[in-house]
């Protein structure tokens, strides 16, 4: 009946703590506009969640629990900054002006028919608010770690448990 006084090692604990310092720390650099920096950290914070997880499962992960660890590492992240995006685009409704315009000038320096600019612009203007930002941006950072939780996954397993002498 007692109480181990060391809590049990979990993928979920270790992936929401260091969620929430990626998500933080992105925050804080696509702040000053150094978007490929944030993006950076995010890959980096995702790397480093799957090997604290290892360090504290004594060393050993399989290739599915790191990538497991990995990809809830990018859900936890991608959901602060889903609300901080939402809330960013709520306070703030001339952002969203402001990406539509810039989306406008990428259609017209490409080689998109005008037209079909035109219609998928009207589309967006239609469809873009705060509620849908928010779930792009889970979609994206979600999809965006997916890819790199496969590719650390195969770099951080050890599927050698530790030798006991």
């Amino acid at each position: 009946m007692g109480t181990s006084a060391e809590p049990s090692v979990s993928p979920t604990r270790t992936a929401m703590t260091t969620g929430a310092v990626i998500a933080a720390l992105m925050l804080a650099v696509f702040a000053t506009g150094l978007q490929i920096i944030g993006w950076l950290v995010f890959a980096g914070g995702i790397y480093y969640s799957m090997k604290r997880f290892r360090a504290e499962t004594g060393g050993y992960i399989s290739y599915f629990m790191a990538l497991s660890t990995g990809i809830q590492t990018a859900f936890f992240a991608s959901l602060i900054l889903a609300f901080a995006s939402y809330l960013t685009s709520t306070m703030e409704p001339a952002l969203i002006d402001t990406a539509l315009d810039a989306m406008e000038q990428q259609f017209k320096a490409s080689s998109v028919p005008s037209g079909l600019a035109e219609m998928m612009m009207q589309q967006w203007r239609k469809i873009l608010s705060p509620t849908v930002v928010g779930v792009i941006t889970v979609f994206i950072c979600s999809a965006m770690g997916c890819i790199v939780a496969i590719v650390c996954a195969f770099f951080i397993r050890n599927d050698q448990p530790p030798v006991i002498r």
